[in-house]
């Protein structure tokens, strides 16, 4: 892992007593991380990594395209996309069309679900309810949703500030949550979000600029959260 590591030059990390985090820095490649993430995966699965761990990062301007991704939730050609400085990568969790932007923090944590008696549904809910948690610290009330797939504001409509998806392999989680720190509108207007043309999205800095917060903040904040909920289980 160490090798792997070192490629991240501003890494920060953050230690726990069941778990550790690592701040990997600002738009680190998408691609990049997915192979930590992989090969972080792996080593949980087989105890060779004995902690559970959650990666902190935001990417460059990235679309990803999950299972249920259709051609027509893109509105532009790739070659339209690549002009606008915006990758487009298959990816093999499920959902749609999502985007990542470098004031949009990712969450990913690797945990070995069976050993908090977790199941995938719950451990979703755990984590959304986390990040409502933390939004309330930034004085900005929302609610999870299941059914919705993510965390949301609501005012005179509802806007989305998080979402999330998963992958499980062998009970260990891949992949993971979304939390909008700032906006990028540019990139939000070139697709369908999950398979749904009407979804509204909103950030922290929108919600209450004052108690905006840079990633490595809002990562030191959620990881905190984290820990002290998993701990107590």
């Amino acid at each position: 892992m160490d090798f792997l590591l070192s490629s991240f030059k501003n890494k920060v990390f953050f230690k726990g007593d069941i778990l550790d985090g690592i701040y990997l820095g600002s738009e680190v490649d998408f691609l990049k991380v997915r192979d930590l993430q992989n090969f972080l995966v792996d080593k949980r699965i087989k105890e060779e990594l004995r902690k559970d761990i959650i990666l902190f990062c935001t990417h460059p301007r990235t679309l990803t395209l999950g299972k249920r991704a259709k051609k027509r939730d893109l509105y532009l050609s790739k070659s339209e996309l690549k002009n606008r400085g915006i990758n487009i990568i298959k990816v093999d969790r499920g959902g749609g069309v999502t985007c990542h932007y470098p004031s949009q923090l990712l969450i990913y944590p690797v945990i070995k679900l069976r050993k908090y008696k977790l199941s995938v549904k719950r451990f979703v809910e755990l984590g959304l309810n986390l990040i409502v948690i933390l939004l309330k610290k930034y004085d900005i009330n929302s609610y999870a949703s299941l059914r919705n797939f993510g965390v949301w504001v609501s005012r005179e409509e509802q806007y989305k500030i998080s979402s999330v998806g998963l992958r499980i392999i062998h009970g260990v989680t891949n992949h993971g949550f979304s939390l909008n720190i700032g906006m990028d509108e540019q990139i939000y207007s070139t697709f369908t979000a999950c398979n749904n043309p009407g979804i509204r999205f909103t950030s922290i800095s929108n919600e209450n600029p004052k108690k905006c917060r840079s990633s490595i903040r809002v990562s030191k904040d959620f990881f905190k959260e984290f820990h002290m909920l998993f701990r107590t289980r």
